[in-house]
């Protein structure tokens, strides 16, 4: 009946309502009443799970951004205290200097290259032009 009580939470006399509409529908459909209470809890069970993969996920995902090599041998070095959620639950940030320092063979070496210099090759593209040739090349079984 958890949704019944928010449907009428802008009431004074909410509580009452409830008690009445919950007795009334006992009295009229009996176990299936029953049943939607336990199908509730169950599901805000489900919930939690589903926030916990979610926060699990989410701190997987940061420490492979942060150049970590294998995030589940990370995962078993962390503590709690590392993780830092906001009041939803969802991760903000991940502090993982000690780990970093005391194992750093499981993160990569992050380079930051600016943007344009001649170490970053993520945004070169080859031309159109140059893509047809080296494909009829291939096609051709021509080298060079």
């Amino acid at each position: 009946m958890i949704w019944l009580k928010e449907l009428l939470k802008e009431r004074e006399d909410a509580d009452e309502l409830v008690k009445l509409i919950g007795s009334e529908v006992e009295k009229r459909y009996g176990m299936g009443a029953r049943r939607s209470n336990e199908y509730e809890k169950e599901i805000a069970m489900l919930r939690g799970e589903i926030a916990s993969v979610r926060k699990e996920h989410a701190i997987e995902k940061e420490i492979m951004a942060q150049g970590g090599r294998n995030a589940k041998a990370v995962r078993a070095l962390m503590e709690e205290n590392m993780v830092e959620t906001d009041a939803e639950g969802r991760v903000v940030r991940i502090d993982l200097d000690k780990i970093k320092k005391s194992d750093p063979y499981l993160f990569k070496e992050i380079k930051n290259v600016m943007e344009g210099s001649p170490q970053d090759k993520s945004s070169r593209r080859k031309s159109e032009r140059n893509v047809f040739f080296e494909s009829a090349r291939r096609a051709a079984g021509i080298k060079g």
